[in-house]
C-alpha cells in the first residue's frame, strides 16, 4: 500500500505544475493573440485533468486505511477536489464555447482566475489543521524521510513530465496535421 505515494505525489505535483504552465500558456494568449498558446494551454488542461484526477483516486486508496473512509472534507483534498473541478470547467467552457467569437478570450480568463487555488492547495495543511500530513518532504538535514525515498519520488516524477512531454508532442502533430486537412 505505501507504494502509492510513488504515484499519488508525483501526480500531484504534476497537476500542480500543469496548471502553472495553463495559467502561463493563457496569459501568452491573451497578450500575444497567438493560437499556440491556446493550443498549449488545452493540452496543458487535458493532461492537468487526468493527473488531478489520479492524485484524487489514490489518495483516497492511501486514505482508507489511514483514516477508516475513502474521502474526508479535509483543506487539503477539498481544495484538490475544486482544482479538479476548475480543470473540468475550463475543458466544459472550451467545449461548449467553442462557437462564439471570444471563447479563447474567455477560458484564458477563467484558468488565469482559478491560479488562486494552487497556493491554497500547496499551503492548507500548513494553514489549517487536518487529516493530511504535513509536507513530509523538505530538503533540509532533519528531513526524516530516507534519501532513497526522494530519488524515487523524483525518477517517478521525471517518468511523468517525460511522458507528458511525449504526450504534448503527438498532441501538437495531430493538431498540426488536421490544420494542414483544413488548409488543403
Amino acid at each position: 500500500m505505501y507504494k502509492l505515494i510513488y504515484l499519488h505525489v508525483p501526480s500531484a505535483w504534476l497537476s500542480l505544475i500543469l496548471y502553472t504552465f495553463l495559467v502561463i500558456s493563457s496569459i501568452l494568449f491573451l497578450i500575444f493573440k497567438g493560437d499556440i498558446f491556446f493550443i498549449f494551454s488545452q493540452i496543458f488542461s487535458k493532461y492537468g485533468l487526468i493527473f488531478s484526477l489520479i492524485t484524487l483516486l489514490t489518495g483516497s486508496f492511501w486514505g482508507k486505511p489511514l483514516w477508516g473512509v475513502f474521502w474526508v472534507w479535509d483543506a487539503r483534498l477539498t481544495s484538490m477536489l475544486i482544482l479538479f473541478f476548475i480543470y473540468i470547467g475550463y475543458n466544459l467552457l472550451s467545449f461548449l464555447l467553442n462557437k462564439q467569437n471570444n471563447y479563447k478570450e474567455l477560458t484564458s480568463i477563467f484558468a488565469i482566475f482559478g491560479f488562486i487555488f494552487l497556493p491554497i492547495i500547496k499551503y492548507s495543511v500548513e494553514w489549517w489543521t487536518t487529516l493530511h500530513q504535513n509536507a513530509s518532504l523538505n530538503f533540509s538535514q532533519n528531513s526524516f524521510v530516507h534519501s532513497s525515498v526522494y530519488l524515487s519520488l523524483f525518477l517517478m516524477l521525471l517518468s511523468f513530465i517525460s511522458l507528458i512531454c511525449l504526450f504534448i508532442f503527438l498532441d501538437l502533430k495531430i493538431k498540426f496535421i488536421e490544420n494542414k486537412l483544413k488548409i488543403e
